[in-house]
Order: structure tokens, then sequence, then C-alpha cells
């Protein structure tokens, strides 16, 4: 397939996912490239999906939580997804890679100076969105999440179709573990 025919086929990928959102009362941003004028719908997590999400990931207590811009990336060797390494040069984990248990946690990016490398988070829409306590680290970073904060957060998947999810591309709720 042509790169043009590729382009045409994610784009209309979005536009599919996204009609069967908006079917289902909650509009997503699917991609920042792709779909940036559209307004998103907050999704806000209930009680019982944040209380002790670090637990379930991580064995661990819950610290503070921020709310973040997700996105999906995935290893493949352009500047726009940066490689298959993370910002110390360790492979990336893919959440696909975790769920078919072949990871122990999944690799994230945000802004290098929001969270040491290493800093072990939990993400409870993607909890629900893929019923399993999904562990997270901080582990990578790159020019979109310069002097962002925590505002920003790109979650680590095994394929540019994978990286199109919509709870992956909403607002997420970051909690960090400690």
């Amino acid at each position: 397939m042509s790169t043009n025919g590729k382009a045409q086929y994610a784009v209309c990928s979005v536009v599919i996912a996204l009609m069967m959102v908006a079917a289902s009362a909650s509009i997503a941003r699917a991609s920042e490239e792709s779909v940036e004028a559209l307004e998103t719908m907050e999704v806000v997590p209930s009680q019982d999906l944040t209380a002790g999400c670090c637990r379930a990931s991580w064995g661990l207590k819950d610290g503070p939580s921020y709310r973040s811009k997700g996105t999906g990336y995935y290893p493949y060797n352009n500047s726009m997804e940066g490689g298959y390494i993370d910002r110390r040069g360790n492979p990336l984990k893919t959440l696909q890679s975790f769920l078919k248990r072949g990871a122990a946690w999944v690799s994230t990016a945000m802004d290098a100076n929001a969270f040491a490398y290493g800093t072990k988070i939990c993400i409870p829409e993607i909890n629900s969105r893929y019923g399993a306590a999904v562990p997270f680290k901080v582990v990578d970073t790159g020019g979109a999440f310069r002097g962002k904060g925590t505002s920003r957060i790109d979650v680590c998947t095994a394929s540019q179709s994978a990286s199109l999810d919509t709870v992956i591309n909403g607002r997420l709720t970051i909690t960090v573990c400690k």
C-alpha cells in the first residue's frame, strides 16, 4: 500500500472510530495529527476506578493524581515515534505486550521535568478499558512534551492502529504510585 493509501486508510479508520464513539455519547480525540480541531468531552472516572489504582497495578499506595491529555505512540524508527528505545536506551514496553504477559509494565512518555525516570503510575481509565490492573512507568519523552508538565502523556502501544485507541487518546487520570 502506498504512503498516501496508508494515510487515507488511517484517516478513514479515525473517522469510523469517532463515529462509533459519538454514537455512544462520548467523543474523544483519536489523533492529534488528523483531528486537531475536534473538541473532546472530558471523561471523568468514577471514584471506584481511581481509588486503589496503585495498589491494583503496583501494590503501592495512591499518591497525587493529575488530569492529562493522552495520546498513543508505538515503537517505530521515525521522527514522530522516536524509535524502539526509551530516553535511557532501554527497550520500550507496549500495552499489548503487557496484556499478553510479555512485559512487566508499560512505557509512557511525558515532559522530562514532570516526573523522575522510572516513576510508577497508574491510569484508571486504561485499567477499566482493558479489564486489567496495568502498571505504567514514565521512561520516555519527546519534543511534544517539553514544558507541558503533567498535562500530556503518551502511552506506548504495539502498532499505529493500537495507538488510535479512543480511551488512550482521551482525558486520562495519572496517579503517582508511592
